[in-house]
């Protein structure tokens, strides 16, 4: 899930978070907390069946741009294998979005800049 509508499902859940939080507090009952989080994990699960991205369209990217590098292997005779290509950009397309770091061998940063064709 992303932009607006996982604004909106982070605001909702803390929201029921904190309202779930009161409501232990104010009826002096410990068991609301665990229920709370028991019914907004299960919601959020839910969400993201609802609203969030399809697995097969996140595999037919992968095998897109998974194919795309592979052609442009073929076509500029990199030193790789393609196993290790498929290995690499597996390893790659996994990381979430919000990963800071990461790792690329000199061949398969050569094959992403040979895709990706940029004008000066």
């Amino acid at each position: 899930v992303y932009g607006n509508v996982e604004l909106a499902l982070l605001v909702c859940y803390f929201s029921a978070s904190i309202s779930g939080l009161a409501m232990a507090c104010l009826t002096l009952d410990p068991g609301m907390v665990p229920l709370t989080g028991v019914i907004l994990r299960q919601c959020l699960v839910l969400s993201n069946a609802l609203v969030g991205e399809k697995v097969g369209w996140q595999q037919i990217r992968k095998a897109e741009v998974i194919a795309l590098l592979e052609q442009q292997l073929h076509d500029t005779g990199v030193d790789m294998t393609v196993d290790r290509l498929r290995f690499e950009a597996n390893k790659m397309l996994d990381l979430p979005y919000s990963a800071d770091v990461m790792m690329l061998s000199i061949e398969m940063l050569l094959l992403m800049a040979n895709v990706a064709s940029t004008e000066q």
